[in-house]
């Protein structure tokens, strides 16, 4: 089934971190970074969607799109109408047929996106990615050799901060930098986790 998936909140709290993983778990989804633009040029769109619409199961994500998807009322024409496309696209006739699923990240508020993107039904997953807080934020401030100050307890840090300094590790002969997020490409073969925590 169509749908529509929003990871919301802080940068650098995880968004794009988790999508890698969602990517790495589940080798069988067809997973298409759709930059922004491709939207936008809605013909093209609609016949590759209407094109490929057998060929499996396809996720769509766009990041950072605020602008994209604030309320109709507050944007141009050929926004309102990528709007309406994506409503379509997602609880639609044209959903029936090509079972189209986005993911959207931004890092703006709920209160300025569409709201009719967030109606139940069309939104299947909400997520607000926020600075880590107590007991997660000690654990993986411990595991990076973050200092945290009475500040960082109270606000919270994000994981971007957290792994920032990561200090760099001996694996095997050379010197690699752990990391959150994506391997190496050379690095996939031997382990498709490395790097998630």
């Amino acid at each position: 089934r169509g749908g529509i998936c929003i990871f919301n909140g802080t940068p650098g709290c995880g968004k794009s971190t988790y999508i890698k993983s969602l990517v790495f778990k589940n080798p069988g989804v067809h997973f298409v970074i759709l930059p922004q633009y491709l939207l936008l040029n809605q013909d093209a769109f609609r016949m590759f969607l209407l094109g490929t619409a057998n060929k499996g199961n396809r996720v769509f994500i766009i990041e950072d799109c605020e602008q994209l998807l604030v309320q109709r009322e507050e944007n141009g024409v050929q926004f309102a109408s990528v709007i309406s496309d994506i409503l379509n696209y997602t609880s639609g006739v044209i959903s029936d047929i090509t079972c189209t699923k986005f993911i959207f990240t931004f890092n703006t508020d709920l209160t300025k996106i569409d709201k009719a993107l967030l109606r139940r039904g069309r939104l299947k997953v909400k997520y607000e990615f926020m600075p880590l807080k107590g007991e997660n934020l000690e654990k993986i401030a411990d595991k990076t050799g973050y200092t945290l100050t009475d500040e960082n307890k109270k606000d919270g840090v994000s994981l971007a901060d957290l792994y920032a300094n990561f200090e760099e590790v001996e694996l095997g002969e050379t010197k690699k930098r752990k990391k959150i997020g994506f391997v190496d490409y050379e690095d996939c073969e031997e382990d498709m986790s490395y790097g998630f925590e």
